[in-house]
């Protein structure tokens, strides 16, 4: 493993992030913590931070080193770490991206052995009809058998409701935000967040760390949940939702994914289309072996190059 980054240069990367003008795509543009360490040895960084965001060298120097002291203490408060790709604990599907859809730091709050493991993903609609809430409940569920975390992303519906079956069921969590690790969202959400963390689970985000919702940082978001699950179970979703671009960066990945269906009963029109439907739960024994042979498989895919969302 390459030598950890410095505390300093960690602490700067956090103070850039509460600058103005310095957005996500800036900050990937910079190299993340390791270019922002590159560039502070060379002595370029702040001229060039001075230059982008139009605020004078001194005054920008001082307010970055105030902001990354003050969010390095509210992560080591939170016991939040900062993963970048010289690290063992970067995860090795994300390793296998293309490099321009690798995440260039991550943020973790828990237990970040999960990410070394396969899982599988149990995503949807915000507002899942009774069959659906069966079939989310379901699909944890059948993740216990395996062993497995079952990942996420926090949302009211769907999401909420596989993470919370799987805190029932002792199932292990990983749940991928769209927003920033200190910014749970929604925030009715925030004590699931302290429930998958308390019992072992794990929450990952690739965003600022008080970065607030916005829709482009979750459509990017579902890439992750994605590229790290051996495959995607969608209970319940239609052609046009966010699950949508889920289902399409898992499948260029070479990522199954599967919907299921109660017994007897057909799919709206406007459901989205998976690589796999099995009616549960007359069909339990092939919707298992399904999700087998993708963990046999993983980490391994075609993992595709995706387009960037921020230019």
């Amino acid at each position: 493993m390459t030598e950890p980054i410095h505390v300093h240069a960690l602490s700067i990367f956090l103070g850039l992030t509460k600058v103005k003008g310095i957005g996500f795509k800036t900050m990937r543009d910079l190299g993340g913590p390791i270019g922002i360490a590159e560039r502070l040895e060379t002595g370029h960084l702040f001229p060039l931070v001075s230059s982008l965001a139009g605020i004078e060298e001194s005054a920008l120097r001082d307010f970055v080193r105030q902001e990354g002291r003050r969010l390095l203490r509210q992560l080591r408060l939170n016991r939040i770490a900062i993963v970048t790709r010289q690290d063992d604990l970067y995860p090795l599907p994300f390793r296998l991206l293309p490099e321009e859809s690798q995440p260039l730091w991550l943020f973790y709050r828990g237990n970040p052995e999960l990410v070394q493991r396969p899982s599988i993903a149990v995503v949807g609609t915000r507002d899942p009809s009774k069959e659906g809430e069966f079939l989310t409940r379901y699909a944890a569920y059948a993740v216990k058998e395996f062993d497995l975390p079952l990942v996420s992303g926090l949302a009211l519906g769907v999401d909420g409701l596989a993470h919370e079956t799987a805190l029932n069921a002792a199932i292990s969590n990983i749940s991928i935000l769209g927003t920033g690790i200190l910014r749970p969202y929604p925030a009715r959400n925030g004590w699931l967040a302290e429930a998958i963390v308390d019992n072992g689970g794990l929450l990952i985000s690739e965003y600022f760390p008080e970065a607030d919702p916005a829709a482009e940082q979750f459509v990017w978001r579902n890439r992750l949940q994605a590229a790290l699950a051996a495959c995607v179970v969608a209970t319940q979703w239609n052609k046009s939702s966010g699950t949508a671009h889920t289902i399409r960066f898992a499948k260029s990945f070479g990522r199954p994914s599967i919907n299921l269906v109660p017994n007897g009963l057909l799919q709206p029109l406007d459901h989205g289309k998976a690589d796999h439907l099995f009616e549960v739960p007359s069909q339990h024994a092939r919707f298992m072996d399904c999700m087998h042979r993708s963990i046999s498989n993983w980490p391994h895919g075609k993992l595709a190059l995706q387009p960037s969302l921020f230019g």
